[in-house]
């Protein structure tokens, strides 16, 4: 993902910056006193403000500031915010201590991380990820981890570290109170109006917390941070592995299928008939209601049926906006998660033997259709709830190429196109002939502006000791229109099976495909497309990329 203002504008608004090729256009402006420059500042600076109203950035920035004493132009990733709060923490103590850490170049103390479950690929329906609810700061408080803990002696006896079971740690007292502050401004956001200022205001203050309590574990295991000790990271992630191998044991115990798992969550999937039999309480029914239409033209206040348990209607859309077999379904997972998280307390006590453990599990996704590659991180979903009901399905990718900006516009299409032919149950002759004719439109020069090849230039030109396609690209753009290449500037450029590339100086469509292009430029957009068919298991898997053009013509 690309982080500069032109990304983020694009993204948010659908609109962007002046385009404006040649920087040296910029400082004539400045030169001849250009109006020109004051407007082109000035739709930078508005940009800029319409990003902060939508997200307000500069706020939470603010927010923390005022909570760690730290200068708002100060933060890395908020780690400098973590180490304050810690600090603070440590002077307060009677008397105040001093944590003593061990120096360590950045490149030393490597540890083991996160677990990640062997997904089992294809396609599955009614997916409910579960999450370990913060579960590293849940780990740090129930088995009381903190460098000022950490002991060999220490009578709670993790994977690799032993800890002392008292007095707190700091990093767990840190945490409590972090917590205790969390639910108070929650608690104060929900006596005033959703979105008025004043829950706004409070709002803030809740999610800048809830960021320090996320990453506080990120921070033990920064190598960045004085407070870095890989054996107290370690000891962390192992204690994760065991929660979420544990879970995942309760979870088959019970009758229900995992198909997969990643560091702190799990993907169950369920039978048509697990939902249809399931009854829930009113009061499981209750937790899942939400008061308004979440579609953002409407916001209209919700009819829930008396009749249809679960049913949610809009008045004003004349439509069923939650189905009884969501609201089942939400049950049901709330269910599984809250016995989760039973047996895994109960599990930490018996096996690490310390008191009051305080693991939760909670519903986070709800996909009506879910498709997991071979691979792990791989996978995509048509998202119906995350929190709240979702206006309209929406289809998530994770890990493939539809999700890379860098990729041709027509590999993005062709991907999540074929996406939602699975999840549509089409036959794999009926992928095959929608991808068969998509080549075919490639070859016959259709989709020239779809697939352009798009590569950002990391550095300067001159920096480059090997030459890859697109900084040869960017030389010929060079040599063609008379203009510096710039660091973090996109290069457009087709490339040939053999190498060669062909520089774009225009972006629009209609000139694109007047462009009169070679079959090896062709031929190398097939064989990007048969590496994404090749994930999806079809029959032309191991065919061959030589064979591309054959199969398909």
């Amino acid at each position: 993902r690309k982080f500069n203002l032109e990304s983020i504008a694009q993204n948010e608004f659908s609109e962007g910056k002046e385009k404006i090729e040649d920087y040296q256009v910029l400082w004539d402006y400045w030169v001849n006193n250009d109006p020109r420059l004051v407007s082109y500042c000035l739709q930078d600076a508005d940009l800029i403000r319409r990003i902060d109203e939508k997200w307000n950035a500069i706020d939470s920035r603010l927010v923390a500031t005022n909570l760690t004493n730290v200068r708002p132009d100060a933060y890395i990733a908020y780690l400098q915010g973590i180490e304050a709060i810690t600090v603070k923490k440590l002077n307060h103590r009677n008397p105040p201590e001093v944590l003593y850490t061990p120096f360590r170049k950045r490149w030393e103390g490597s540890y083991e991380g996160a677990m990640v479950f062997d997904p089992l690929a294809g396609v599955h329906e009614n997916v409910v990820f579960i999450d370990a609810k913060a579960m590293y700061p849940h780990i740090i408080r129930t088995f009381n981890i903190g460098l000022d803990t950490l002991d060999p002696n220490g009578e709670i006896h993790t994977p690799k570290a032993n800890f002392k079971s008292s007095p707190d740690s700091v990093s767990k007292e840190v945490l409590v109170e972090l917590e205790h502050w969390r639910e108070f401004y929650k608690k104060q956001r929900d006596t005033f109006e959703p979105y008025s200022e004043k829950w706004t205001e409070f709002e803030k203050k809740q999610w800048v917390i809830k960021y320090f309590l996320v990453s506080y574990y990120g921070v033990l295991g920064s190598t960045w941070s004085f407070m870095y000790e890989p054996q107290v990271a370690e000891a962390i992630t192992l204690l994760g592995q065991e929660v979420l191998t544990c879970a995942k044991s309760i979870v088959e115990h019970m009758g229900y299928g995992v198909k997969y798992g990643d560091t702190d969550s799990l993907a169950l999937s369920f039978k048509e008939s697990d939902i249809e039999s399931y009854n829930p309480t009113e009061l499981e029914i209750k937790r899942f209601k939400t008061k308004f239409c979440p579609k953002d033209f409407c916001k209209a206040e919700l009819q829930w049926s008396t009749e249809r348990l679960g049913e949610a209607y809009c008045p004003k859309c004349k439509e069923i906006v939650v189905t009884q077999k969501l609201t089942k379904l939400l049950c049901l997972s709330r269910f599984i998660s809250d016995r989760v998280a039973f047996g895994v307390n109960y599990y930490a006590e018996t096996r690490f033997h310390v008191k009051n453990p305080e693991m939760e599990f909670e519903v986070d996704k709800v996909f009506t259709n879910f498709y997991l590659g071979k691979a792990k991180k791989r996978h995509a979903g048509i998202l119906v709830w995350q929190g709240v009901p979702l206006a309209k399905p929406t289809l998530k990718v994770s890990g493939f190429e539809a999700r890379r900006t860098d990729w041709p516009e027509e590999i993005q299409e062709v991907q999540k196109k074929i996406f939602n032919m699975k999840f549509q149950h089409a036959s794999d002759d009926e992928i095959l002939s929608y991808i068969r004719e998509e080549i075919s439109k490639v070859y016959r020069g259709e989709l020239n502006s779809k697939i352009v090849q798009k590569r950002v230039i990391r550095r300067k030109i001159e920096d480059y000791r090997v030459l890859p396609p697109h900084v040869r690209a960017a030389q010929l753009w060079h040599s063609i229109t008379g203009k510096e290449v710039r660091v973090a500037q996109q290069i457009l450029y087709y490339l040939s099976k053999d190498g060669t590339v062909i520089p774009m100086t225009t972006d629009k469509p209609e000139e694109l495909n007047k462009i009169q292009l070679t079959k090896d430029f062709y031929d190398y957009v097939a064989e990007q497309i048969y590496s994404v068919v090749e994930r999806f298991d079809l029959p032309v898997a191991g065919i061959g990329t030589k064979s591309m053009t054959s199969v398909f013509s």
